[in-house]
């Protein structure tokens, strides 16, 4: 009885390893390739010196300042705010522009949010100003 054990083990992996083969054929087998590398000078995030702080760059703390005067700036308006995403960095003359997405919930198990873009701008001392865009969209 123990080999017919070992044998049903083999023929499934046989099976199992015949199935993934068309499978992976028809995802052509290759993994995709990696990202092009960007260039800072045209993202806009060159010029990343260290904080006067002396803790991260400057870019890094005036990223997390923005997110928290986003997400403060959210709570005015709903229970909780949570940053989606960062979608760009720019340096600008005296410091850095911030934008990103902003979700408001009314609670944790509430499904419904309200997404709305943030905009945001830092320099050394601080979150200058945060706004937030009109509503983007309802997510059910």
């Amino acid at each position: 009885m123990r080999n017919f054990g070992r044998i049903g083990v083999t023929l499934g992996l046989a099976a199992m390893a015949i199935g993934a083969a068309p499978a992976q054929a028809q995802r052509g087998g290759e993994r995709p390739s990696p990202r092009e590398p960007y260039n800072e000078e045209e993202e806009g995030l060159s010029g990343d010196e260290p904080s006067e702080s002396g803790t991260g760059s400057a870019k890094d703390n005036a990223i997390t300042e923005c997110v928290a005067a986003a997400k403060s700036e959210g709570r005015r308006y709903a229970r909780i705010a949570e940053i989606s995403k960062v979608d760009s960095v720019r340096r600008s003359d005296n410091g850095w522009d911030i934008r990103g997405t902003l979700i408001l919930r009314s609670r944790y198990r509430h499904l419904s949010r309200d997404e709305y873009g943030f905009r945001c701008r830092a320099d050394a001392q601080g979150v200058e100003d945060v706004f937030l865009d009109d509503e983007l969209y309802l997510i059910n």
